[in-house]
């Protein structure tokens, strides 16, 4: 019996752990995407100036 408790405790901390490298991941993509929306928007901006394009 003592064999059975250890390996649910790493099941569920290996569960645990693939949900939170995907939550880090979706964090991760979420903030490329706002970051290059932002620069876009820079961009689009600078080049509204007549001297830049």
């Amino acid at each position: 019996m003592t064999m059975r408790k250890p390996s649910r405790f790493i099941a569920l901390w290996k569960a645990e752990l693939k949900a939170a490298e995907a939550a880090v991941d979706h964090v991760t993509e979420m903030a490329h995407r706002m970051l290059a929306r932002h620069y876009a928007r820079l961009a689009a901006a600078d080049c509204r100036l007549p001297a830049r394009c």
